[in-house]
């Protein structure tokens, strides 16, 4: 798995150092030299921009979200001192939401990635574009979170109206998100394959045992057993039962927090397990709780 802490210690000196080196240009007299153009003050400021961006980024990701809260203070507070330019403003919204859904304030995401996505339509740019998209299933995540499941999928129908045509399930972007969604509105055969899908490239990924894999294969199963259909329940039972044992693994303890919509996937997996071993009337049960 991706050790952040090391990806925040590495950015901390290299934005800071950035940072000091951007302050001292913007506030220099200008031209600086006969060739110096506005491109250049324009591309350090850029550059800068997208160094604070990464920085509140990370901090989610790490768990850190204080520290997070903070470096989202020090990007707002730099996009009011250069006035940035809105791809850069859009940048920061949609930090800004990744942060407010990490934090569990899932209205306030939905408000800042729909403004996040706003701005960059603006710019002239198309929902199209991957950070179009990445703005959208934002917005829908933060809808789901809501138990707004079905104003949700208006999203999810709305990236998928942005391709030239119609992709396979096998290819479409955002499966896990898009499962969870589905699992919301009832669709169980659907989610199933998607947190399928999402099972094996994590497997791929982090390995079989990781936090990530675990989640997906508990999620999967999750969709099976709510299928209500014999040969799916019975993949279900297994399928859950190795989720909660490496979720609550002693190896995975730095991902059992309240990050985002994590606490109800951990509930929904360890609830429908229970209720798998009771309906199954197996002799696990006792050890399940």
């Amino acid at each position: 798995s991706r050790d952040w802490s090391s990806d925040v210690c590495s950015s901390d000196l290299a934005i800071e150092q950035s940072e000091k080196v951007a302050r001292r240009v913007v506030q220099m007299p200008f031209p600086l030299i006969p060739q110096d153009t506005a491109f250049i003050r324009t591309y350090i400021v850029d550059d800068l921009a997208d160094a604070l961006s990464y920085k509140v980024y990370i901090y989610r990701n790490a768990g850190r979200l204080v520290e997070a809260e903070q470096a989202l203070r020090e990007y707002l507070r730099f996009s009011r001192e250069i006035n940035l330019a809105a791809h850069h403003k859009a940048n920061l919204y949609e930090s800004a939401a990744s942060l407010r859904q990490a934090q569990r304030d899932f209205v306030q995401a939905e408000k800042l990635a729909t403004r996040s996505l706003d701005f960059y339509l603006q710019t002239g740019r198309g929902e199209n574009e991957i950070q179009s998209r990445n703005k959208m299933i934002l917005i829908a995540v933060a809808l789901a979170s809501q138990g707004k499941y079905s104003e949700a999928q208006k999203w999810v129908d709305r990236i998928d109206k942005s391709y030239p045509q119609a992709l396979p399930l096998n290819r479409v972007n955002f499966p896990f998100e898009r499962a969870y969604i589905s699992l919301g509105l009832g669709q169980y055969e659907l989610a199933a394959a998607l947190f399928e899908r999402t099972l094996r490239s994590n497997q791929q990924t982090y390995g079989d045992q990781h936090f990530f894999t675990a989640q997906s294969r508990g999620m999967h199963g999750v969709a099976l057993w709510r299928s209500g259909e014999a040969v799916a329940k019975t993949k279900a039972l297994p399928a859950l039962a190795e989720a909660v044992r490496d979720l609550v693994h002693p190896r995975n303890a730095d991902y059992l927090d309240s990050l985002g919509y994590r606490p109800e996937l951990r509930h929904q997996i360890i609830t429908t397990y229970i209720e798998a071993l009771a309906q199954t009337k197996s002799d696990q049960i006792s050890d399940a709780m």
